[in-house]
């Protein structure tokens, strides 16, 4: 299950940190979208108590309600720079959205490892400190998302492109750069757990009504798998020692 927002209620869910603390790092999320109205937020990495400081992955645009491709906003302090995907997203089907900033003046984007937008624009938001889905979540919060989100992984490096192909074809953050992932959450409920930094998100409402629910819906994701060990039907176990299973890896 992915976790569901409605926008009318302005639905979102958020931690007051970010694991994001310079101007390298990558995102990766997975979206389903209700419709292509627009101006539909994935996912914010803000200073919480300014308007102008944040780095903002919305699908669509709020100005113009046919615009169905990626956008990443940086600002930092001036006004919003805004790099977009060449290729569209369409409505009720799972997308892949990725975000490589390799710098404060290398930021890329792609939609289902295509389209691929760039930007060499110096922007370096500063005093990042909330980490949000579904919204803008700064001073003045907005661009609710309506839809289904899921697999959301941030890293603070530059991901490859191998690395970028293997999420879109949907390998799991787990597999990708491992000491490098800061932040992987699956959303397949509502608990939101963080399961790399223990960040868990809040779900809640921006003076609208209700909280994200579970969907019933899920891209199809490859997860790591536990490694069965068996002593073999020959050799006896040690003294003491009882033959069982043993689950290796990620619980």
């Amino acid at each position: 299950m992915g976790v569901k927002f409605t926008g009318a209620s302005k639905q979102y869910a958020e931690i007051d940190s970010t694991p994001i603390s310079g101007a390298v790092f990558s995102a990766s999320i997975w979206f389903n979208s209700v419709g292509l109205a627009g101006g539909d937020g994935l996912f914010s990495i803000t200073d919480k108590d300014v308007a102008d400081h944040y780095y903002f992955l919305r699908a669509g645009k709020s100005s113009e309600p046919t615009d169905s491709k990626l956008h990443l906003f940086r600002r930092a302090g001036g006004g919003e720079d805004d790099v977009d995907t060449s290729t569209e997203y369409g409505a009720a089907a799972w997308h892949n959205g990725i975000i490589i900033n390799n710098g404060s003046a290398d930021a890329k984007i792609y939609l289902d490892n295509g389209g691929e937008g760039t930007d060499t624009t110096d922007v370096a938001p500063a005093n990042l400190d909330r980490t949000a889905i579904g919204g803008l979540r700064d001073s003045t919060p907005g661009d609710y998302y309506d839809g289904t989100l899921a697999e959301f992984g941030l890293w603070n490096i530059a991901l490859t492109a191998g690395e970028r192909g293997a999420l879109a074809a949907g390998y799991s953050p787990l597999f990708i750069r491992p000491a490098s992932l800061v932040g992987y959450w699956s959303l397949s409920d509502i608990n939101y757990v963080d399961r790399i930094g223990a960040r868990t998100f809040v779900g809640a409402n921006d003076g609208g009504s209700g909280a994200p629910t579970n969907a019933q819906d899920h891209p199809g994701i490859i997860y790591p798998t536990g490694q069965q060990i068996f002593l073999p039907a020959a050799v006896a176990p040690p003294a003491g020692v009882t033959p069982r299973l043993a689950l290796l890896g990620v619980g």
